[in-house]
């Protein structure tokens, strides 16, 4: 967690170096949204057996950092973002946290005081927590992937930055175990991935220079 903060001040401070000395654009923004991310080996071995609580839906927070080249509306930078949830549902609890860094990549179609384009996001980094400890059951992932693309618009307001992004999103954990190392099963089906892909939507707001 510390590396990462540390790689989003260099980031936001190479921004305002480069701006000066080359008079690059840029943006840092704070985002919020949702993805209706529906793991379906875990809902089918406990939602399905009504031992556990169903997962529909993640709430992320999180920043980016976006170097836009001069001259062209072509930007590129990261993007730090997190989940979690704790619920409890037929006297079984769950609590799971997610943790995301990609690589940004957007292009602006319209790019004055009113903004839209396709923007990609493709992760260099994600985490998962995941436990149900009532069972007690804790789960592992040997590999994952993300990746994300869609369509940004929004205003630029001076500095200030408000803007709006939605799409699809793919983040998998797999080759998952068990704290024993085995795949993880329950009611006779077997969970070796969860799948927190689905369709997204961001609020931003930011600053621009």
């Amino acid at each position: 967690m510390k590396k990462t903060f540390c790689l989003f001040n260099i980031v936001i401070v190479s921004l305002f170096v480069s701006s000066a000395a080359h008079a690059l654009l840029g943006e840092v923004r704070l985002n919020y949204g949702s993805t209706g991310g529906e793991p379906s080996e875990y809902n089918n071995a406990y939602y399905n057996f009504q031992d556990g609580p169903q997962i529909k839906q993640q709430t992320y927070t999180g920043l980016d950092a976006i170097l836009m080249l001069p001259m062209m509306p072509l930007g590129f930078g990261l993007r730090y973002e997190n989940a979690g949830k704790s619920e409890t549902l037929f006297n079984e609890q769950i609590d799971y946290a997610i943790t995301r860094v990609a690589l940004i990549v957007n292009y602006r179609i319209i790019d004055t005081g009113f903004y839209v384009g396709p923007i990609v996001t493709y992760g260099l980094s994600q985490s998962l927590s995941f436990k149900l400890p009532l069972a007690p059951d804790e789960f592992k992932a040997g590999n994952q992937s993300s990746y994300s693309y869609g369509v940004e618009g929004g205003l630029k307001l001076g500095l200030f930055r408000l803007g709006l992004e939605t799409g699809i999103m793919s983040l998998t954990f797999n080759d998952l175990k068990d704290l024993g190392g085995a795949i993880p099963n329950k009611n006779g089906l077997n969970i070796s991935q969860l799948n927190f892909g689905g369709s997204y939507y961001k609020l931003h707001i930011g600053l621009g220079f």
